[in-house]
Order: structure tokens, then C-alpha cells, then sequence
């Protein structure tokens, strides 16, 4: 059946990468679709990257192998999934980054501040947060509690990100 519906084990894994990039870039657009770039203030900013936060934290517990999959699929520099996100994530990216180009422009964003850069760190922070969380590490023990505490690491990531960590 994996055969004729899919050509292959390859061909499944190839479907499933799909079917989770065409889920992940439909709630990526939902926060942007009612972006008004004439109404950008430094709030309303600090809320989309919220809802950005948001939307990793929550796609990570909604679906932690597939996120474990993806992970693998960055690390080994993306075999299976390169055309995909070229064709499926790229454009929204770029639509995420003319959205913080515009922050810099009203001096909400610094203007040093490399989007792309700033874009990959949020991603693969909060992502990266995660993989060392289920290490069960020293070194992160008696931190967040999840899901008891996904609001508060949320809310962690978005001031940290919006804000910075100096007084």
C-alpha cells in the first residue's frame, strides 16, 4: 500500500514533511494576515512575536516527533525536505522578515539588527530550548514545568526577544 500510494518509504516521509510545513505555514499566515503595517507600534510588534513564540511552543507540543523530525531533517541539512521548504516556507519567511524590516524602518527594531539572524535565533532558540529540556540535563533542571508552565516560557521567550536582557 506504502508503495502505491506514496512510491516508497521515502515517498511517506516525503508526505508527512508536507502535510506538517502546509500546517505550519497556515498558522504563521493566520498572525500575519491581519498585519496592518501603517498601525505597527512597538506593542503591537512585541505581539506578533509573541504569537510567533507561541505558535513554536504550541506546534512542538502538538506534535513533538514531528518536531523531532524536522530537527533531524535541519541537522542533516535537509535531504528530504530542502525543496519543500524552499517552495512552502521560504515565501513566508520572507513575508516574516519584510515584517521586521518594517520594525527597524519606525525604529521599533534596532537598525544593526539583522532580521534573518534575528528570525533563526527565535526559531531555533525556542526549538533548541526544547531538545536540551528533554535531555533531562543538570543544567536545566528547575526551570519551566511543562505544560503547567507554557504561558510563563512564552511570555519568557517573547521578552527576551522583544526586550533583551539588560536593565
Amino acid at each position: 500500500m506504502i508503495s502505491y500510494y506514496f512510491g516508497g518509504k521515502e515517498g511517506l516521509y516525503k508526505a508527512i514533511i508536507y502535510e506538517h510545513m502546509k500546517l505550519t505555514i497556515s498558522e504563521i499566515q493566520k498572525i500575519f494576515l491581519t498585519h496592518e503595517p501603517q498601525k505597527m507600534t512597538k506593542q503591537s510588534f512585541r505581539g506578533e512575536i509573541r504569537s510567533l513564540v507561541a505558535l513554536i511552543t504550541n506546534m512542538k507540543f502538538a506534535s513533538p516527533e514531528m518536531t523531532k523530525i524536522m530537527q533531524r531533517e535541519r541537522v542533516d541539512g535537509l535531504p528530504f525536505a530542502r525543496e519543500m521548504h524552499e517552495q512552502l516556507i521560504d515565501p513566508v519567511a520572507e513575508q516574516i522578515l519584510e515584517v521586521f524590516k518594517e520594525a527597524q524602518k519606525k525604529g521599533i527594531l534596532r537598525s544593526h539588527m539583522d532580521p534573518r539572524i534575528f528570525m533563526g535565533m527565535l526559531f531555533e532558540s525556542i526549538l533548541g530550548y526544547f531538545t536540551m529540556h528533554q535531555c533531562g540535563l543538570k543544567t536545566m533542571q528547575g526551570d519551566f514545568k511543562f505544560p503547567r508552565d507554557k504561558e510563563k516560557f512564552i511570555d519568557f521567550v517573547t521578552d527576551l526577544f522583544s526586550e533583551g536582557i539588560l536593565k
